[in-house]
C-alpha cells in the first residue's frame, strides 16, 4: 500500500481590512489528511 499525508493551515480574511486580526474578522483553518491506497 501507499500512504499520503498532508497538513497545513489557512488564514483567510476579506483582503481589504487592515485590522482583521484585532477585530477577529477572519477564518483560520488547520488541517491534516491521511490516505492509504492499496495496489492489489
Amino acid at each position: 500500500s501507499q500512504w499520503g499525508n498532508a497538513s497545513g493551515n489557512l488564514f483567510w480574511d476579506d483582503g481589504d481590512s487592515i485590522d482583521s486580526i484585532e477585530t477577529k474578522t477572519y477564518n483560520y483553518l488547520e488541517f491534516s489528511l491521511t490516505n492509504a491506497v492499496s495496489n492489489q
